[in-house]
């Protein structure tokens, strides 16, 4: 029933992608489940019962990512919800593809350290499909990706990152998860310490919902502290402290 990837021995932790045939009902027809033929909607709640569901495959797991693609096959997308055990640590990928109800099983090799959850968000994908547009975005959906960036030397952010096919080279389009604000590729990747209110209020926001999470395992603290504050404090000097959003000031990485 289980489709173990090998572990790879490298620097990047690989989370063997385990996906059941059992879970793949939860996740609806994307036709369905949109506000016009082919976007997706809806993905707040979605989210929540795929972190159900993922709980069920292992107690500790937790949704990392949600990534919506192109189908060429069909006239929809294909809707993939990542989570991952960090105990074991194993990774779990539930997807569906309109209009079949066939559940696919593929590896997902990400690092282990950075891997932030992705909490209860508010900004749908229909929503923050016209903030992009409106920002300068051209041509048709051709993936969105929601997942957690972490600016250098910032707190984490959580963000819609949607690509068209008018525009497979450049930059994509950034739209924050929590204020529906679109955010520039390169203010999230390197704001360089940097006064920026909308960045800064993101960060704020993603913190207050991972505090606002369940720990799990219960005995365990938060998200919060467990895959941001204590990965700052661990770490070993300025440059993997700024990768993990911390700030080095007196040879110690501080959140």
């Amino acid at each position: 029933m289980w489709l173990v990837s090998n572990a790879l021995r490298s620097r990047q932790a690989v989370f063997r992608v385990i996906c059941i045939f059992c879970l793949w009902p939860f996740i609806p027809n994307a036709l369905q489940a949109s506000e016009s033929p082919e976007i997706p909607s809806d993905l707040p709640r979605l989210a929540k019962e795929a972190s159900e569901r993922a709980r069920a495959w292992r107690g500790d797991a937790w949704l990392v990512k949600i990534a919506i693609t192109k189908d060429y096959g069909s006239d929809g997308f294909r809707l993939s919800f990542y989570a991952f055990s960090p105990t074991d640590p194993v990774g779990l990928v539930l997807s569906r593809r309109p209009p079949r109800a066939e559940v696919d099983e593929a590896p997902y090799e990400v690092e282990k350290s950075p891997v932030i959850p992705v909490p209860d968000f508010t900004v749908d994908l229909p929503q923050a499909l016209m903030v992009a547009y409106k920002a300068g975005m051209r041509g048709q959906l051709e993936e969105a990706t929601l997942t957690v960036k972490i600016p250098l030397a910032k707190l984490p952010v959580l963000v819609w990152i949607i690509r068209t096919h008018d525009q497979p080279i450049t930059p994509p389009y950034l739209v924050d998860a929590f204020t529906g604000l679109s955010l520039d590729a390169s203010q999230v990747a390197d704001p360089r310490l940097k006064s920026d209110a909308a960045l800064d209020e993101a960060g704020r926001l993603l913190k207050e919902a991972l505090l606002r999470q369940p720990s799990v395992p219960p005995q365990s603290t938060n998200p919060w502290m467990d895959f941001v504050v204590l990965p700052i404090l661990n770490a070993k000097d300025v440059f993997e402290c700024n990768a993990l959003g911390g700030q080095w000031r007196l040879k110690v990485c501080l959140p």
